[in-house]
């Protein structure tokens, strides 16, 4: 099964794992041209895999945020896991995704309230 995230990242699996891919793609011109996946991390569970990748995906923006941003963040978060599961269709819900996923929005939130 492949699970395609966007153009740049994918999740497949194999009878054992999980295994999340990002796209590498030497720019055009340069020696070499060429296109490739690169197993980016393994997982026993889907859930995991999917909510790795989102965290993985939010610690790499650029830039500083104001305390005001956080509320919008976890807004696109919960977008990202309707996505999700809207996506897998089906398969109806992953289990243990929701609640994965709810534990990576609040760990550390602690630290950031006043």
């Amino acid at each position: 099964m492949i699970i395609t995230l966007n153009p740049d990242w994918r999740i497949r699996s194999d009878p054992l794992q999980w295994i999340v891919d990002q796209r590498h793609v030497r720019k055009p011109g340069e020696p070499d041209e060429y296109e490739e996946w690169v197993a980016w991390g393994y997982f026993s569970t889907l859930a995991g895999a999917l909510v790795s990748t989102v965290e993985a995906r939010v610690r790499a923006l650029d830039g500083d945020y104001p305390n005001t941003a956080l509320e919008p963040l976890l807004g696109f978060l919960s977008e990202i896991r309707r996505d999700v599961n809207a996506v897998l269709g089906d398969m109806d819900r992953v289990e243990g995704f929701d609640a994965a996923f709810e534990r990576g929005l609040t760990k550390g939130l602690e630290d950031t309230r006043p």
